[in-house]
């Protein structure tokens, strides 16, 4: 610490401060993991003070004149960034509210929405795309002979 006393955050008052973000061996959210991943997530973010913000049980104030929200906000942000796979980053990154970020992972992947059970299947069949041999996709159209090799 530099000069700070152990309870110089309390003697500003009414401004929530960040706190220290130590998250030891995170899980990180993967396609198949979502189940294990929500449910840490939503552990760190309530031990980080963030969940209400991320829930939408705290909304956006019509005024913050700490700029409490707002510092939660970010924080809140800053973790799902953090706690997410590459492949998410983009899904999430573009809100400007973390509860938005979340809802937007929830329709993509709770399972509970047609959405979220397309977007899975794609990845696969992506994957599979992938894993072909190396310069060819095979595609099965109705094409009667069977397989098309097409050149990537």
């Amino acid at each position: 610490m530099t000069g700070e006393t152990a309870g110089s955050s309390a003697s500003v008052t009414g401004r929530w401060e960040l706190p220290s973000i130590k998250i030891l061996n995170p899980t990180l959210l993967r396609i198949e993991n979502y189940a294990v991943w929500r449910l840490e997530t939503v552990i760190h973010l309530d031990n980080e003070g963030v969940w209400e913000v991320v829930s939408g049980s705290e909304p956006k104030p019509t005024t913050d004149p700490h700029g409490n929200w707002k510092r939660k906000n970010r924080q809140a942000q800053s973790l799902l960034i953090a706690l997410v796979s590459g492949e998410y980053k983009n899904l999430i990154g573009n809100h400007e509210h973390a509860s938005a970020a979340w809802k937007a992972l929830e329709n993509t992947l709770d399972r509970k929405s047609v959405s979220s059970t397309i977007y899975p299947i794609n990845q696969v069949l992506y994957m599979q795309k992938d894993e072909s041999k190396p310069g060819m996709s095979t595609s099965q159209n109705s094409n009667p002979d069977g397989p098309t090799q097409i050149p990537k």
